[in-house]
């Protein structure tokens, strides 16, 4: 994956996370920073959602969502529903892998399409705080979007064939 195609991920990313989060749970983007090129470690949330982008794209997208923020997406996500309060971490996750879900597939509309449309993988949640460490030959590229809320972290991993869903290195 080229530096060009990175940034246009993340480009596209950005847009269609701040359109979203305005749009569907009115909630807006007040702040990003972003890094590319020299991320050696990418750090987990308690909370990420991994989905594969295939194709000539060939990348996992990491979605790390920060408690506070992820509460509210929840609220909002499920405001028009009951949820039993046994339920309610269930319900929170399954809402953090729908909004990443969107997202993704949002992006595949901005990506370059050999052919077909390009393969989404379904989204896996991992609930643990952990940090990645780059191999040689991966490229990793990161950029944490703030609302009034908390914080999103989005990470690309590339290329996809490097690493499992739970984001663990294949040799």
């Amino acid at each position: 994956m080229d530096a060009e195609m990175m940034g246009r991920m993340m480009a596209s990313a950005r847009q269609r996370t701040r359109q979203f989060l305005s749009e569907e749970l009115q909630l807006e983007v007040i702040g990003h920073s972003q890094s590319m090129g020299n991320v050696d470690v990418l750090a987990l949330r308690d909370t990420t959602v991994v989905v594969g982008i295939g194709g000539a794209v060939n990348v996992l997208i990491a979605f790390g969502f920060q408690p506070e923020l992820l509460d509210v997406l929840f609220s909002r996500f499920t405001a028009d529903i009951t949820v039993p309060e046994a339920q309610q971490q269930r319900y929170r996750m399954a809402s953090a892998t729908e909004i990443a879900n969107i997202i993704a597939g949002h992006c595949t509309d901005d990506l370059p399409q050999v052919g077909a449309a390009l393969p989404l993988s379904a989204p896996v949640v991992l609930d643990e705080v952990r940090d990645i460490l780059r191999p040689r030959e991966a490229q990793f590229a990161s950029m944490s979007l703030r609302t009034q809320a908390g914080s999103m972290e989005i990470s690309f991993i590339g290329p996809a064939a490097l690493f499992d869903q739970q984001l663990n290195y294949v040799d």
